[in-house]
Parts: structure tokens; sequence; C-alpha cells
């Protein structure tokens, strides 16, 4: 090799330096495009649920239908269950702002939608904030579910009787 390369070490050490860099580009660009990095600052949002019906770190969070961050960590604790999202921080919240996780798409997807309240203060993000019960198809199926067997049960007692 020393025959078509006089300086082998210095091209073997440009090649390497060049496919790192590349390396580290692509990473990083990768990170960048998927919302797992972001340039803009961001706002940590936490919200207690009774039923996250599906909800799943990374999901998206919906400001009216525009997406504003993403759900970063799922913690079951004893009596409920918190959510807690990155959103931008130039959104700005006001008291009575509504929490809830919807359907994003007919295949199964789950998102937090947020509502803008009407009253005049602003949220105190520093407090967990409590969101509403699901909704959406999976919502509703779980509600007919429980209606369904409370009605069998009502049958029941009167087919004993």
């Amino acid at each position: 090799m020393k025959k078509f390369y006089n300086d082998l070490f210095k091209t073997q050490l440009k090649v390497g330096v060049f496919t790192v860099v590349l390396l580290a580009i692509l990473v990083v660009s990768y990170l960048w495009l998927s919302n797992r990095i972001s340039m803009q600052s961001q706002q940590e949002l936490r919200i207690s649920f009774d039923d996250v019906m599906g909800l799943e770190i990374g999901d998206k969070a919906m400001f009216r239908g525009m997406e504003v961050g993403r759900i970063k960590m799922i913690e079951a604790r004893e009596n409920d269950i918190l959510v807690t999202a990155k959103i931008d921080k130039d959104i700005s919240l006001k008291e009575g702002a509504r929490f809830y996780i919807t359907d994003s798409s007919l295949m199964g997807g789950t998102a937090l939608n947020i509502a803008q309240g009407t009253e005049s203060g602003r949220i105190d993000l520093t407090k967990p904030q409590r969101g509403d019960c699901p909704g959406g198809i999976m919502g509703i199926m779980g509600k007919a579910t429980t209606t369904i067997d409370e009605i069998n049960k009502v049958l029941l007692t009167l087919h004993n009787e």
C-alpha cells in the first residue's frame, strides 16, 4: 500500500475524522427531525388522570389542533396517573384550561389535547393540573362496557326474582 499512498496514516486519519463527523451530523439531524431535541425553549406541564387510555411516552401534545410538544413521562401513582409533557414556552394557558386524551388517528394513536381556559388568570404550572375523562372512540367504548355490565346485572337480578 505504501506504493500508492505516500502518507497512508494521514489518509486513514482524514477518512476516520470525516466518518465520525458525518455520523455525528446524521444522529443530531435524526434527533432534531424527530423532535427528540429542540432548539426552542419548553416548559413542563404535569397533569393527573384517572385513565390515560393507552397514552405513551413520545405521543403528541396538541393545542388548538397544532402540535406544541410531546409526552415525556408517565408515572403510575396510588390514586391516579401523572403525565408529564414538555410544551412550547410561548403557550400561555389561562385558568379553566382543560386537558383530555383523545384518539389521534383511526389506527389507534392517542394524543394529549389542551383546550384554552376562558378565565383571565394564568395557570400555575408548578402544580399538577387535573385532566378530564378520556374522550374518543376508546373512551366511549370503555363507558359502554361499564354500562353493559350494569345492564347485565339488572337483568340477572330481574331474572332471579
